[in-house]
């Protein structure tokens, strides 16, 4: 079997897809404009709305609200616009109910600034009607999904067009909220499209989407639902325009190593050491006991974790500066341990003395894995990206000193890879 990690997807066919021309004009053509009796008395007869702000509320906000009484997101008619340095606009709700604003500009206390929060509520509405029902295609020109819906919405009131189209998806009716219908184009271009994996049991189409957003508005991303053919309440999700990286899951894989030698130090005083495997929360630990040491020692994905304990009839110490780790590729580089900063990793390490029937607890990190990346501190694993065909080696050198003679240990580590999830792929 070639145990090589294979990805590949299938290619969406890319055809020319039908783009929707929105005509909604520029400059905020949906907003009454004005300050004056003269600029105002264009809109007497007409609905006007004032939707309820998303954001902080602005200050003709509470003055509608608080000094005239008027209610967010009701439908108000024009009845009269009258005045001279103060313009006054009278305002009748669907009961007959009537309130009077007082405009007047750069005014404060109670009196608005003026009316530019006022949505012109049926021209809006004959606007969106052109929308309503429009059929959006996939890459391939199948229909997949239609706007069912254009509303006002504040979190756009910055925008020219303060709109938000909802496009409903043909398949599992998700629906997403959009700024433009040409958003809806890019949207749905995946939009009944199946991806599979050469290693991977199961197709997965995609069905839908939704929207999340920045706190304060705007659209942050689109995730896209996929479901399974063969099992349709399995649904997963998967980034916009991530799908290269849909079938990572299903063929992840991790490293188990086993310490397959200790290469003692040459000093004849020391004798040959044994070592035993434990099992502890099915993570395999290795103990290797000689006349001077007793470590517990197991590689992880970053770095070696061990419990060292002194049983010679002296007090040890565990030269730091000359510690060495040597990577599956044969590159040397020392290691840093507990209580050492990342930036100072390459500085100078004090010895640890470890009293005669004395344990430490630490670990040894390869110097060479520690980056800098977007101004924070990583630790890199210390396995290949890509896995190998035949198994590979870490090695960790731990030099200990007993009165003034520094014995080298050498920890010899094989690595082997599997599969997290055997179960999902089609292995031969």
């Amino acid at each position: 079997m070639n145990r090589l990690f294979i990805k590949t997807i299938t290619t969406l066919a890319v055809i020319s897809v039908i783009t929707v021309s929105v005509t909604f004009a520029q400059g905020k053509p949906f907003y009454v404009k004005g300050r004056t009796t003269a600029e105002l008395s264009q809109y007497v007869g007409q609905r006007v709305q004032y939707p309820t702000p998303k954001n902080t509320i602005v200050y003709n906000a509470r003055v509608f609200t608080e000094f005239f009484g008027g209610t967010f997101d009701e439908i108000y008619t024009i009845k009269s616009v009258n005045g001279e340095k103060i313009c006054q606009v009278l305002l009748e709700d669907p009961s007959g109910k009537t309130i009077l604003l007082k405009i007047a500009p750069g005014s404060k206390g109670k009196t608005m600034d003026n009316m530019d929060a006022f949505l012109l509520y049926d021209k809006f509405e004959q606007n969106k009607n052109k929308y309503l029902n429009m059929i959006i295609n996939n890459s391939e020109g199948q229909p997949v999904a239609k706007v069912v819906d254009i509303v006002y919405d504040s979190y756009y009131s910055d925008k020219a067009d303060p709109k938000a189209f909802y496009v409903k998806s043909n398949f599992d009716n998700s629906t997403v909220e959009l700024t433009k219908v040409e958003n809806a184009n890019e949207l749905c271009k995946p939009y009944g499209i199946v991806l599979s994996h050469p290693l991977v049991k199961n197709r997965y189409k995609v069905v839908g989407a939704s929207t999340d957003y920045y706190r304060g508005g705007g659209i942050k991303y689109q995730k896209y639902h996929l479901q399974n053919l063969d099992d349709p309440n399995d649904i997963r999700e998967c980034a916009y325009a991530d799908f290269d990286t849909f079938f990572n899951e299903d063929t992840k894989i991790h490293y188990h190593s086993n310490l397959v030698k200790v290469e003692k130090p040459k000093n004849p005083a020391i004798r040959y050491g044994k070592t035993t495997v434990q099992s502890d929360n099915n993570v395999s630990k290795f103990s290797y006991v000689d006349n001077v040491i007793d470590i517990l020692i197991f590689s992880g994905e970053k770095e070696f974790d061990f419990v060292l304990k002194n049983v010679s009839d002296n007090s040890i110490k565990v030269i730091w500066n000359e510690a060495v780790f040597v990577g599956y590729d044969g590159s040397s580089s020392k290691i840093m341990h507990v209580g050492t900063k990342y930036a100072q990793r390459d500085g100078d390490q004090p010895p640890t003395t470890i009293i005669k029937g004395a344990k430490i607890e630490d670990c040894a990190i390869p110097n060479c894995n520690v980056k800098l990346i977007y101004s924070e501190w990583q630790v890199l694993s210390m396995f290949p990206l890509s896995p190998t065909l035949e198994p590979i080696q870490l090695r960790l050198m731990l030099p200990i000193q007993i009165k003034d003679v520094i014995n080298e240990y050498v920890f010899v580590f094989e690595a082997n890879w599997s599969y997290d999830h055997p179960e999902r792929l089609i292995l031969k």
